[in-house]
């Protein structure tokens, strides 16, 4: 039983603490050949940012929601044989003493044992059950996925168009009135109690940890640094960090990249260099990383602006490339992906170029040596 307070998105005010039973495989685990849907899928952060390029050039509003305890909406898996599991002793006494009559399963250890009908998170399939329930609630209420994201549904509710994006059991829903969303998510409570009290059609909404303001007309804010200098040096005297130093580096860099691959497109190639050290960090990478999180600190309200202009949704997209800027001479490619004369960014990359090509004069020297030859 794993139990965290949940505050605010915007403010940061206590609002509840959430407890969520999950099923800890680390003695017992399930049996390999008996998963059928080892993953499931999730929108692309890409994805999303086109949805909220369409929803901006249309004038749509936005509104999330959340279904509370999604996984145990789904039942386990038909095919696969009936899974058991135990309760750890100390939940098993909070069981009971609601439950008295349970005491008839719990073991000589004290646990109390049960048949899973629906997926309990922490199931290797319980993501996978969900995502195939709540595809057929959504074709059910007429939306068709996209033929690109799975996880990109369109539909008509009530002669309104509305546009869904799905991460797992968070949905972000776009429409012209706002009067429509409400109406949506107040059918799906239907089916799925308790998603309409989550939803949150406030000009400034929370979507996957982000915050999404489309206050000003034609344009959508997304939030969650010059980079440190001297990025791609790396220092061979400077101490390796010990077990827990390393610890806390990989847990507040896996912090940071959740942040620069969502919404500080910014800060790739930082997050890039820094990341490429992980494996062998030093205080020198320490010291970096901390100025990284430091200049994060001081632009918070920096993020995402989706203006995508005037006229048709035409693609553009941009590379470079730096020629042997790291210590170890190898380079470095990037990109971005914008959508519209307005330049709303939906895809964006930093990292260590894996190929190295010939250069343009030895390729057309080849070519030509061929020729002569055949």
């Amino acid at each position: 039983m794993l139990v965290k307070a949940k505050s605010h998105p915007h403010t940061g005010a206590f609002v509840k603490l959430k407890g969520r039973l999950v099923a800890c495989q680390t003695t017992a685990r399930q049996d390999p050949s008996q998963i059928n849907y080892p993953t499931t899928p999730t929108v692309s952060q890409t994805a999303l940012y086109v949805v909220l390029t369409i929803a901006t050039s249309k004038g749509y509003v936005l509104a999330t929601g959340d279904v509370p305890a999604a996984y145990l909406f789904a039942k386990t898996n038909p095919k696969n044989a009936k899974l058991h599991a135990y309760f750890d002793r100390a939940t098993t006494k909070i069981a009971l003493d609601d439950n008295p009559e349970l005491q008839a399963f719990v073991d000589d250890k004290g646990r109390l044992w049960g048949a899973l009908d629906y997926s309990l998170y922490g199931l290797v399939e319980s993501g996978a059950m969900w995502y195939l329930l709540v595809s057929k609630t959504l074709e059910e209420m007429g939306f068709v996925v996209s033929d690109v994201d799975p996880c990109v549904w369109f539909g008509m509710f009530h002669g309104e168009e509305i546009i869904l994006a799905l991460y797992v059991d968070d949905i972000a829903a776009a429409a012209r009135k706002r009067r429509t969303l409400r109406r949506f998510f107040r059918e799906l409570d239907k089916t799925y109690p308790g998603v309409y009290d989550s939803m949150c059609d406030d000009a400034l909404v929370t979507y996957l940890g982000c915050s999404i303001s489309a206050e000003e007309e034609g344009v959508t804010y997304v939030n969650q640094p010059p980079a440190p200098v001297d990025l791609m040096t790396v220092d061979d005297e400077s101490p390796i960090l010990g077990h827990e130093g390393e610890k806390y580096f990989r847990s507040m860099l896996m912090r940071v990249a959740f942040l620069v691959n969502t919404t500080r497109v910014d800060l790739k190639i930082a997050l890039m260099a820094i990341s490429r050290r992980m494996h062998c960090a030093t205080v020198q990478d320490m010291t970096r990383l901390a100025h990284l999180v430091g200049y994060i600190a001081k632009t918070a309200d920096f993020g995402i602006t989706i203006r995508p202009g005037a006229g048709a949704l035409h693609v553009y997209a941009y590379t470079d490339a730096s020629h042997a800027t790291r210590h170890d001479m190898r380079s470095i490619t990037g990109g971005a992906i914008t959508v519209g004369r307005g330049g709303a960014t939906v895809f964006a990359k930093s990292s260590k170029q894996t190929i190295i090509a010939k250069s343009r004069w030895s390729a057309s020297t080849s070519r030509a040596r061929t020729s002569r030859a055949t």
